[in-house]
């Protein structure tokens, strides 16, 4: 069914409930996520508060806003199968290659994207 939501080429979130990042990092307590995490932010700073309390088995990650290579390198895992990046990448000249070896594992396969 989610191959059928999603299409071929893209991903086609849906979530049951959102968290603002201020409530998770106030509360100071691991996040655990199971199948799509979805996190937006308005700064790079932001996203190193809150990556430290993210864990889980989540298969689907689509990210919004600035972020820089090493913070998107720590969201993937064996278990992530679909990424979606709508905002800006900061990469370094020495995480080229750490960037394409990491884009070549998404077209691996069908459930891949």
């Amino acid at each position: 069914m989610r191959y059928v939501s999603d299409g071929p080429f893209t991903i086609n979130p849906a979530w049951k409930s959102v968290l603002a990042v201020d409530e998770v990092v106030n509360k100071n307590k691991p996040l655990f996520i199971n199948d799509t995490l979805v996190l937006y932010f308005t700064s790079v700073e932001s996203y190193d508060q809150a990556l430290k309390l993210i864990d889980g088995s989540y298969s689907r990650l689509i990210l919004y806003g600035p972020v820089t290579w090493p913070q998107v390198k720590q969201l993937l895992h064996a278990n992530v199968k679909q990424v979606r990046i709508m905002g800006n990448v900061d990469v370094k000249l020495m995480e080229y290659d750490s960037v394409v070896n990491t884009v070549r594992r998404f077209g691996s396969g069908c459930d891949y994207k």
